[in-house]
């Protein structure tokens, strides 16, 4: 099913040109307190970058690839999300961890339920994108997985919906933020992409929450908010939102 604009044969050739390029060369808190913390907060720092040689024209190869993996460490973090959301709002279930996440029965018919699991499917679908194409280039050049607790076993409907709206919006302003660390054309390409993504989720879920809560907290995007200009997010000050919820 596909539910996006862009095809996934075109994200993997924006990427994928890029990395055989390198390859040739080279031869957050966001959602409340968690019941698991991370010893100290990640940061871009950590996030892995190879030690690989310039690309033509004294580009580093080693930076969009750090930049990637940052990506690749938030589309993970959504992706976990939205399975633990639609659990929780659904029947139930176990996340990684080996929580029990009860079910709160919504019915699948209900717009929030709808638009998670059609999104879970497209979040998937950046995580394994971003994943593959990292490891085509040198195999285990991507980040591994983390786990997550996001204590969403006690939240009532409108608080995991307004938990997904949070991190949608987290993500959009975090591929802002990380644009200008890109050095390569093909990687700013494939990371608009998918910002425009996240931006179409978080206006979806704007619009779902105002249906099902009345609007009671004003939610973004709004027309007025910043002139209707969305501001970036720098890599740390993310990092620092979603730590929290990071298990390492």
């Amino acid at each position: 099913m596909n539910h996006e604009p862009i095809a996934h044969t075109e994200r993997r050739e924006f990427l994928g040109s890029a990395a055989r390029t390198a390859a040739i060369v080279a031869g957050a808190t966001l959602l409340g307190p968690s019941l698991v913390r991370a010893a100290a907060p990640l940061q871009y720092k950590d996030i892995y970058r190879p030690k690989i040689l310039n690309l033509p024209g004294g580009l580093k190869a080693g930076d969009d690839i750090q930049v990637l993996n940052y990506a690749l460490t938030l589309e993970d973090l959504e992706s976990d999300l939205y399975i633990q959301a639609v659990q929780r709002l659904t029947m139930g279930g176990t996340n990684k961890l080996g929580k029990q996440i009860p079910g709160l029965g919504v019915n699948d018919m209900e717009p929030d339920v709808k638009y998670l699991k059609i999104f879970a499917e497209v979040e998937a679908e950046h995580r394994d994108f971003l994943r593959g194409s990292l490891n085509s280039l040198f195999h285990g050049i991507a980040v591994s997985p983390y786990k997550y607790d996001f204590g969403i076993e006690t939240k009532s409907r409108e608080e995991v919906l307004d938990l997904v709206l949070t991190a949608e919006a987290l993500g959009t302003a975090a591929y802002l933020g990380a644009v200008p660390y890109l050095k390569t054309r093909l990687f700013i390409t494939a990371a608009a992409a998918i910002q425009g993504t996240e931006a179409r989720h978080t206006a979806t879920l704007t619009l779902v929450q105002n249906q099902l809560f009345g609007g009671s907290k004003p939610s973004s995007p709004l027309a007025s908010d910043n002139h209707g200009i969305d501001m970036p997010m720098d890599p740390d000050a993310v990092l620092a939102k979603v730590s929290p919820y990071i298990v390492r």
